[in-house]
């Protein structure tokens, strides 16, 4: 089913594993003008249901869902007989987030960021992005939430939000400044596909691994090749078989896995509506 409303620029987040829920967020309307309003998808019900709209309206911004890490709490443990009061560590699982920051609202990239419990439904403000930034790529990775690029302040920068102590921190530069690029995680690496650089559209693909703290630019075997034709403003999704899916920005695609590594990218059928730029896509296990 079509989503509640027309926007464009919107982010489509699944809540796998913690759920068979697709979140929209967000989005630009017709004239221009940022939405605060958020959709839920039940991929079991077939249906499309309203969620608490976020604190700020905003569009081309970044979201991703994650679960914190369990964290460790000091409890005491009641006297028993023949044996003394204890205390203990136990660890305490966290609530699952959807975490979403920057975009642009009012004429301004934004820095403002928020997260949904995905329990309660509720947002809160978390701290903000050190830059400011929109149409940057977003995704979790290891349990950080990672901001990559953007035009306006952050652009070229990779800014991570540590859930465990709820701040932000800078990571390696991209080796060029990229905005509107698709982002994937495979193997504990982050993805960047395609974008605009300086120059215009770009085919190239990086990765950025999060223990070296390290950008690898070019072809590897074992890494997702470059994209057969420049593009900008698509969206990528990580199919259950370990392919990866581009929708948007021109013909959608599919980098199939191949073993250790992958294919060449290949076309496949086309969306219904033709291709668009900036569109949502997430997948979910049913």
């Amino acid at each position: 089913p079509a989503l509640p409303f027309g926007r464009d620029a919107f982010c489509l987040t699944a809540a796998r594993p913690f759920g068979d829920e697709l979140y929209a967020t967000g989005g630009r309307l017709r004239g221009y003008e940022a939405s605060a309003a958020v959709s839920a998808f039940d991929a079991r019900a077939g249906k499309w249901r309203d969620v608490a709209p976020m604190l700020e309206a905003r569009f081309g911004h970044g979201a991703a869902a994650l679960r914190p890490k369990p964290k460790l709490a000091l409890v005491a443990v009641a006297p028993r007989r023949r044996r003394p009061a204890e205390q203990r560590r136990i660890s305490v699982t966290q609530k699952p987030l959807l975490v979403v920051a920057g975009g642009y609202h009012d004429d301004a990239e934004l820095a403002s960021a928020e997260a949904l419990d995905l329990v309660t439904g509720r947002w809160r403000a978390i701290a903000p992005l050190p830059f400011a930034t929109c149409y940057a790529a977003a995704a979790v990775v290891d349990g950080c939430f990672y901001v990559a690029g953007g035009a306006g302040p952050g652009d070229g920068r990779l800014q991570m939000w540590d859930p465990a102590t709820g701040e932000w921190a800078r990571r390696a530069d991209l080796p060029q400044a990229r905005q509107s690029a698709a982002a994937v995680v495979v193997a504990g690496r982050l993805y960047l596909i395609g974008g605009l650089l300086d120059l215009g559209e770009t085919a190239s693909v990086i990765r950025y691994c999060p223990t070296s703290d390290a950008w690898r630019w070019g072809e590897d075997a074992r890494a997702i090749p470059w994209l057969p034709k420049p593009r900008s403003g698509a969206t990528a999704a990580l199919l259950v078989d370990g392919s990866v899916l581009l929708v948007g920005g021109g013909s959608p695609l599919v980098c199939r896995r191949d073993g250790d590594g992958y294919r060449a990218w290949e076309d496949v059928a086309d969306l219904p509506i033709g291709w668009v730029r900036w569109p949502g896509a997430a997948t979910v296990e049913l």
